[in-house]
């Protein structure tokens, strides 16, 4: 079983290539658990990110975030969840749903999902601060103990990118 998430670009990242820590992204479906296999979740999605155009991210304000259950340990910024970047969120989720899927935190997709930054590297956007996601990223969860934990298994271009 495989763990995935997809991010929209900020800063660029490698397809084929592990990161200890991913470059600036904005989550857009949290982590999932998945028994399908990676080119099956592309061939799923790919209809939506081809009709999804880039999506303009207006950054909010700082905030600390974390597992539910747990300390919140992480810097975030939210992201102001426009129509365009909540029906992208949507049509993942159903699309994922159909492929029965497993969300390690079902409270932070759906309704649940909030928008955001996470602080990568020491760097961080800061509130009113706009950037445009012309990509997204499937990425896979590896082994937590791995100093090269984050697998970016495909970079995918949003329409007309």
């Amino acid at each position: 079983m495989k763990t995935l998430l997809f991010v929209l670009e900020i800063d660029p990242m490698q397809a084929g290539q592990a990161y200890q820590r991913l470059a600036l992204h904005c989550t857009v479906m949290h982590r999932f658990k998945t028994e399908s296999s990676v080119q099956g979740i592309l061939a799923a999605t790919h209809v939506t990110f081809a009709q999804t155009p880039p999506i303009q991210l207006e950054i909010g304000s700082g905030d600390i975030f974390g597992p539910s259950g747990k300390p919140k340990t992480i810097s975030v910024n939210h992201v102001k969840k426009t129509s365009e970047l909540g029906k992208l969120h949507l049509a993942l989720y159903d699309t994922l749903n159909r492929l029965s899927v497993a969300y390690t935190e079902p409270g932070f997709v759906g309704k649940g999902y909030t928008p955001h930054v996470s602080e990568q590297n020491g760097k961080r956007l800061s509130e009113g601060q706009t950037r445009t996601a012309h990509a997204i990223y499937l990425v896979e969860i590896l082994n937590k103990f791995d100093s090269k934990s984050k697998y970016v298994h495909a970079r995918i271009p949003l329409a007309g990118s």
